[in-house]
């Protein structure tokens, strides 16, 4: 009798890098085609026209409040991410301090949706946002509370609040997307 082998398991992280490793090897093939079939003498003349931006030109352009929100953002799933096995508790509060600096920074700023409000419901809109913002930072700091004493089912639950309160203040708040 033969016996059938068992198929080999291939772990998500090996699928991922041999992903990354494909798209390597497209991009240095395109990037090969790039060079010889774009002629040299045009790209001093791109740049000078501002035709040819670099990496960071997009950040750049954004406000400054984008610029915030994102970073809040990026340390909210970090956060999330971390309190499914806690470790080290400094590292943790650094997060959410960075998350307190930038909600700050935020509240000093304007919604993009502001100016596009009649002049009547600007200020009304304002106080709202702001008070929102101070929700934010009050909930930052009852999230710090719980993380320096360790209690991670009530951090837990803090960052689940802070992602139903992100979810109603965009909406409140953030500007509607255009023919999307």
């Amino acid at each position: 009798m033969s016996q059938e082998r068992p198929a080999k398991r291939v772990s998500a992280k090996s699928v991922r890098m041999i992903r990354i490793e494909r798209r390597k090897a497209m991009n240095t093939k395109l990037l090969r085609h790039c060079r010889r079939a774009f002629p040299a003498f045009l790209l001093p003349a791109l740049v000078l026209a501002g035709l040819a931006t670099g990496p960071g030109a997009r950040q750049d352009d954004e406000p400054s409040i984008v610029s915030h929100m994102k970073s809040i953002n990026r340390n909210l799933r970090r956060l999330r991410r971390d309190l499914r096995e806690p470790g080290e508790v400094s590292a943790l509060l650094s997060i959410v301090a960075s998350m307190k600096e930038k909600a700050l920074a935020a509240k000093e700023e304007s919604p993009l949706k502001t100016p596009d409000l009649p002049e009547p419901d600007r200020k009304p809109f304002l106080e709202a946002y702001r008070k929102a913002m101070d929700g934010l930072i009050s909930d930052l700091g009852h999230l710090e509370t719980a993380i320096s004493k360790r209690d991670w089912d009530t951090a837990r639950d803090l960052v689940s609040k802070l992602y139903d309160l992100k979810r109603e203040s965009h909406q409140e708040f953030q500007k509607k997307e255009e023919g999307g």
